[in-house]
């Protein structure tokens, strides 16, 4: 893990480089830490064996994991490599000190985190607007 000095706030994370089918975490875990994928794609499932579709496809430059990290709770879904990819780790407590020092990054979090629960909660194809 390195730290790294940005705009004032020590960022603490470590890059991990995952092969095509790697599981980046499985439910159940603790979430210690939120990954943003710098090149690749992750697929989220559902711990639901009976669930075969993914539940969320991500590329480049797209997070996950946020949840459960920013919570310390244990995550719900599995993060899996689709292909080879690179993804960046940050932990809570950076996590943190990035929300409070970069209102951009925190809104951002937050409307993906309001997107996720939308999908989860409504049917597909209808919206609550």
């Amino acid at each position: 893990m390195h730290a790294e000095s940005r705009a004032g706030w020590e960022i603490r994370a470590y890059q991990r480089s995952l092969a095509a089918g790697e599981v980046v975490f499985e439910p159940g875990e603790v979430g210690h830490h939120f990954y943003v994928i710098r090149s690749g794609e992750v697929e989220l499932q559902s711990a639901d064996p009976s669930v075969e579709e993914p539940l969320a496809r991500l590329g480049t430059g797209d997070f996950f994991g946020e949840y459960a990290a920013m919570l310390g709770e244990e995550r719900e879904l599995r993060a899996v490599a689709k292909q080879a990819t690179r993804v960046l780790a940050v932990d809570r407590e950076s996590l943190e000190s990035i929300c409070r020092e970069s209102p951009e990054i925190a809104l951002r979090i937050a409307r993906a985190l309001a997107a996720r629960l939308g999908e989860a909660v409504s049917p597909r194809g209808q919206s609550d607007s």
